[in-house]
């Protein structure tokens, strides 16, 4: 897996509660594909430097996330059929510290403990 960023900007006809949805949306559609999402900027509304499809203002966000190579074609397409993404731009980077690997995201199973053992643990420890 390599470690993309997705950046978009979705219309500003939506209001900030559908962008926020419609980002969501796509962060569940990686997560289906088997991407693993690492951090997720909220949409925020900008004026932009230029006209893009007749737009002066958008919601701007970016994903960052794990995802496998040869998937990338289909979100790809998939980013750029949707009508309501005026413009994106996925870049491979290297992750930051804040990033690490997905190996950190994977959550250890661990061993139940009769409650038994936890009161003669307390026992011990309050010398009682």
């Amino acid at each position: 897996m390599k470690y993309y960023e997705l950046t978009y900007i979705i219309s500003p006809k939506l209001t900030e509660p559908e962008a926020q949805k419609f980002s969501e949306e796509i962060i569940d559609w990686i997560k289906k594909e088997g991407g693993i999402l690492s951090e997720a900027h909220n949409p925020l509304k900008r004026r932009l430097a230029y006209q893009i499809k007749k737009e002066d203002e958008g919601f701007l966000t970016s994903l960052g996330f794990y995802f496998n190579p040869e998937k990338l074609i289909n979100l790809t397409e998939k980013v750029k059929s949707e009508t309501k993404i005026l413009r994106s731009l996925i870049i491979t980077k290297e992750p930051t510290k804040k990033t690490e690997s997905p190996k950190i995201l994977e959550t250890k199973k661990e061993e139940k403990v009769a409650i038994e053992d936890i009161e003669k643990k307390l026992e011990e420890i309050l010398g009682e």
